[in-house]
């Protein structure tokens, strides 16, 4: 329900200020006894107040700006709240702290470090293989036995093995008409 009409508003909205003081005089209304349009209404017989649209709609722009910045916020705190979700729950339930039943966890030794025969046995063992690789048997075979007499167990790797059948294979090459055994 509208409370003017339109043609009517248009109609005073054409009116020059004189026209309207004219016309709020022949309905009992002097311009000084209203200096403001809240005192025009109060005089005229109640209603609402007017309210200035300008300051209205800067303070919706303003609530909305607020709102805005509100979200955005939000928005930053979830994705920080997410993304350090294990620190977070860290730091509000405190220090871990192992069960009180759990049994203590064993660890094995470590194993002692090599004694240093073993260490210089796999140094022999380097300089045989690099013999062999050259084509210095009687070398190779040598720095072979060095590396047994210091660390009998080293003897049964594959790769000792490998260089002891390499060594055989060529210094017992069979000579001709022999049959290979």
């Amino acid at each position: 329900m509208d409370l003017v009409d339109e043609e009517e508003l248009a109609r005073i909205d054409a009116l020059s200020a004189e026209e309207i003081a004219r016309e709020l005089e022949a309905d009992g209304i002097r311009r000084e006894d209203c200096p403001n349009i809240d005192a025009f209404l109060q005089k005229r017989g109640g209603g609402a107040p007017v309210v200035d649209i300008a300051a209205a709609r800067a303070r919706r722009r303003t609530a909305w700006v607020v709102t805005l910045i509100a979200a955005a916020l939000g928005g930053i705190v979830a994705v920080i709240g997410i993304r350090s979700a294990p620190q977070i729950e860290a730091w509000w339930h405190g220090p871990l702290k192992a069960p009180e039943h759990a049994p203590p966890i064993e660890t094995a030794p470590a194993p002692p470090p090599p004694s240093p025969a073993v260490l210089a046995a796999a140094s022999f063992r380097a300089e045989a293989s690099r013999a062999c690789d050259e084509h210095l048997w009687g070398t190779c075979e040598q720095r072979l036995n060095d590396a047994r007499a210091l660390d009998p167990e080293g003897e049964n790797t594959d790769e000792v093995r490998a260089l002891r059948r390499r060594i055989e294979q060529t210094i017992l090459v069979p000579s001709y008409g022999a049959k290979p055994q």
